[in-house]
């Protein structure tokens, strides 16, 4: 069985989105990375306890005249990567961002969903990482801080590490196949 997690990574313009995406899609970092104009999605396939899922990362631009676009993604989203950059970012950022685009669509996501605010390039510096934490204490929301750049493990720390209950809690069942002769065929000369 092949589960399906919905990723949204969301955030305020320059914070790494699409660096990230293509870091965990590909394994590499890309300093090129161009801006996104609306959305773009990456799929990858990664086995947590024997179970494969597959991560639908959907990257949206942090372009105001975008958020529609950015909204529309939400829906039935099981894991919301809020991005914030903890070199630049202040608090009035981050509220307002949080007021205007997650807060009012938080109903659009999935119930079982988590949304954990990412602070990238600690390499930089961490002038706004006592921001980022105090933020998330007070949405009562998780907190990590990376490296698009220098980090490892970025699919374990962010995907894996946030696995909706749905696939944590999920418990093979066994197969039971019918015996032969309960097998009927309309249709054919087995039945």
């Amino acid at each position: 069985m092949v589960f399906l997690v919905k990723v949204a990574v969301v955030g305020l313009p320059n914070t790494g989105k699409t660096a990230l995406v293509k870091r965990i899609e590909t394994g590499k970092f890309h300093i090129d990375t161009m801006p996104t104009l609306g959305m773009d999605v990456a799929t990858i396939v990664d086995k947590f306890q024997d179970q494969f899922v597959k991560f639908q990362l959907w990257d949206t631009s942090g372009n105001e005249r975008f958020r529609s676009i950015t909204q529309s993604v939400f829906k039935n989203c099981h894991l919301v990567l809020v991005m914030v950059d903890v070199h630049s970012t202040s608090s009035l950022e981050l509220q307002k961002y949080w007021e205007e685009v997650i807060n009012p669509n938080s109903v659009l996501f999935h119930p079982d969903h988590k949304v954990v605010l990412v602070g990238n390039k600690a390499d930089l510096g961490t002038l706004g990482q006592g921001v980022c934490q105090t933020f998330a204490q007070q949405k009562n929301i998780e907190y990590t801080a990376i490296s698009t750049k220098n980090s490892r493990d970025l699919t374990y720390h962010l995907l894996l590490k946030n696995l909706p209950g749905f696939v944590t809690t999920y418990e093979k069942q066994p197969v039971v196949l019918p015996a032969y002769s309960d097998i009927r065929c309309n249709n054919c000369s087995l039945g």
